[in-house]
């Protein structure tokens, strides 16, 4: 595949703090482990896109300090290039993961979140088509370059993963994004939250009737669901032991992008999409190695 593909977003220090629950006010607890990890949803996508062959631009934010001097060399190992440098520190985000696998997160913002209007104009010279963008660089100030590059290039394929923070978007934001046709992807809570529906297969329809185009919406040990211009169809999955749900999302829209420009039919890409995200929670954190998808023996 050619260098067409940005992946517009945020590569993270993850400070992955597994714990037993939650703790409540005042309450005081020993953590089981801490670790830190690359993530950050721009990076998990893109990540799971080039290994299933795709060949992404990874069109993201380095900036200073111990986070951005953690994320720069964790980029270099992997071999991706860093395009944008900012003089702006990085933020981290700390990822508390109870015993049953569930995470929830805490984010420090920092350059990794924040663009400048003159970046954009690299994206031009790669002659990119299509693009993944996440709902946390919107909601930023720096958010309005994000949407200028997209508002200008109507022709793109916009894939577009709001995730929790959909509800904090200004209405503004949220209704150009619709107006590009963008390709929804979200998982059942934010849909159904989003819409007020109480279900997610109305969820679905109320957003296709606000992009006209496909809508995604992920149901965890269900599968996902699939809403296309007057029909929507339950992709099922396997049920798998949770190890922690760090970057199953972000997993599934890589695979998604990723084989989609293959070529594949959207069942084929969706029930593949399932099993990689299913493999996704059984592991510790958010990435997977080209040995761990040969054995899925997915193809």
């Amino acid at each position: 595949m050619k260098q067409h593909i940005a992946f517009i977003g945020s590569s993270v220090a993850d400070v992955i703090i597994r714990i037993p629950h939650l703790p409540v006010r005042q309450e005081d607890i020993n953590i089981e482990s801490q670790t830190l990890s690359l993530g950050g949803c721009a990076f998990n996508a893109a990540w799971m896109c080039r290994l299933l062959g795709g060949d992404p631009l990874f069109f993201s934010p380095v900036g200073t300090g111990i986070y951005g001097d953690f994320v720069r060399r964790q980029l270099q190992e992997h071999r991706i290039d860093i395009l944008l440098e900012s003089k702006e520190e990085n933020g981290c985000c700390f990822c508390l993961v109870e015993s049953d696998g569930e995470r929830t997160f805490l984010s420090h913002h920092g350059a990794e979140y924040r663009f400048q209007k003159e970046w954009f104009s690299l994206l031009d010279s790669y002659g990119v088509d299509t693009v993944y963008v996440c709902g946390l660089e919107l909601e930023e100030k720096t958010g309005i370059y994000i949407l200028d590059y997209l508002q200008k290039h109507p022709q793109l394929t916009i894939y577009f993963a709001p995730g929790p923070r959909l509800s904090a978007l200004s209405q503004g934001c949220i209704k150009t994004l619709f107006n590009l046709h963008c390709i929804l992807h979200l998982n059942e809570e934010e849909a159904c939250s989003f819409t007020g529906c109480p279900t997610a297969q109305q969820a679905a329809e109320s957003l296709y009737e606000r992009t006209h185009n496909i809508v995604i919406i992920t149901l965890g040990s269900r599968g996902c669901l699939l809403q296309q211009e007057g029909k929507c169809t339950h992709i099922p999955t396997e049920a798998v032991q949770i190890q922690d749900t760090i970057g199953a999302g972000d997993a599934h829209i890589g695979s998604i992008i990723a084989l989609r420009e293959q070529g594949y039919s959207w069942q084929d890409t969706l029930r593949i999409a399932n099993r990689i995200c299913g493999y996704i929670v059984s592991i510790p954190g958010a990435l997977m190695h080209e040995d761990e998808l040969t054995a899925l023996s997915l193809f």
